[in-house]
């Protein structure tokens, strides 16, 4: 996600490792969150290529599409498309009653944003984020 298309806004990287993501389950469960998670892992290095997240919160017919990630390395092989599409049908498998999802994107991310559109989504708001450097 750090080399994600995010326009001239500087961000810190975040670093993640085994033990974060095992953290943010364990927070979750105690949030009383449900994930659905989608990850794509290389044959040949065991890595994970690429990942897709959906949140199950307190919303009775929403849910809310947080990250998808491809490692620069695998981009350009409709990786995401792939894995965000497979994580929406395991969604729809499990959660019926969830008849809407929403993300969104940094407008600069013209792959993702083109992904989403091939999935059905459509622009309903425009966020502004602002910074302020001290």
């Amino acid at each position: 996600m750090n080399d994600a298309p995010h326009g001239d806004e500087h961000h810190d990287d975040w670093d993640w490792d085994a033990a974060r993501v095992r953290e943010l389950e364990q927070r979750r469960g105690r949030w009383q969150v449900r994930a659905y998670t989608t990850a794509a892992v290389h044959t040949d290095s065991g890595d994970v290529a690429g990942f897709t997240d959906l949140l199950i919160v307190d919303r009775p017919s929403t849910a809310a599409q947080e990250d998808t990630g491809v490692l620069a390395q695998h981009r350009g092989h409709r990786l995401g498309l792939a894995i965000k599409a497979a994580n929406l049908l395991v969604l729809r498998e499990q959660e019926p009653r969830i008849t809407r999802v929403m993300t969104w994107n940094a407008e600069e991310n013209r792959h993702m944003r083109a992904v989403n559109e091939q999935l059905g989504f459509r622009v309903s708001t425009r966020w502004v984020d602002l910074s302020l450097k001290l």
